[in-house]
């Protein structure tokens, strides 16, 4: 079963709304119960949430990307300054991981199996 991003929340990669899909953990363990698999569409952009807002946990994808230094930057002359480029999807402002750097598969790996 496909899932598109309605399932996140607030369009965010890697968490699930759990207010309309609290569920999902156990509706997943079934379809794999019965041989059948669940693939949730994933976006390219990682939200640029990064602050406590409104009592809101901050973006962990987001924090622990730029502690990693694995979102396409915009050039500089000065190598140490780490500025990502922003772009715009459904979660507002987003960054995006660069596949080509050594530590991004590892970042989204780990990010996919937190989904659950």
């Amino acid at each position: 079963m496909w899932s598109d991003i309605d399932y996140m929340n607030n369009y965010r990669n890697f968490e699930i709304d759990m207010v309309n899909y609290n569920d999902l953990s156990d509706f997943v363990k079934d379809l794999n119960a019965k041989d059948q698999h669940w693939v949730p569409i994933i976006d390219a952009g990682i939200a640029q949430r990064e602050r406590f807002t409104h009592g809101a946990q901050p973006y962990h994808p987001y924090l622990d990307g730029i502690d990693k230094n694995i979102f396409i930057k915009a050039s500089s002359k000065d190598e140490h300054n780490y500025t990502p480029i922003t772009g715009r999807s459904w979660p507002g402002d987003v960054v995006y991981p660069d596949f080509t750097h050594n530590l991004t598969l590892t970042y989204w790996s780990t990010w996919l199996n937190n989904l659950q």
